[in-house]
């Protein structure tokens, strides 16, 4: 059995800031969400997706009353290999 990941639990500040969201409509949090996504990529820290690397979050969008993350799979070029150097599909 694989070993489980613990997680710390969160300090008094961030269970206020936290509380303090709980309270915001989702609309707000998106938009909150973005700027945050905006910031990390202006210094160089993009959000990536977590099962799949090589794809960054572009933005957060409501659509249909659901949140969605807007990551597409990045395109291929003739230069990008499997590292062992055997071309990628595409390319």
């Amino acid at each position: 059995m694989g070993k489980q990941r613990r997680y710390s639990p969160l300090n008094s500040a961030q269970a206020t800031a936290v509380a303090q969201m709980e309270v915001l409509p989702t609309y707000a949090l998106v938009a909150a969400m973005n700027g945050m996504n905006e910031v990390l990529r202006r210094r160089g820290q993009p959000i990536r997706d977590w099962d799949e690397k090589d794809k960054v979050i572009q933005q957060f969008s409501i659509i249909g009353g659901k949140v969605y993350a807007l990551a597409p799979k990045p395109k291929l070029t003739e230069v990008q290999t499997y590292g062992d150097g055997d071309q990628k599909p595409g390319g």
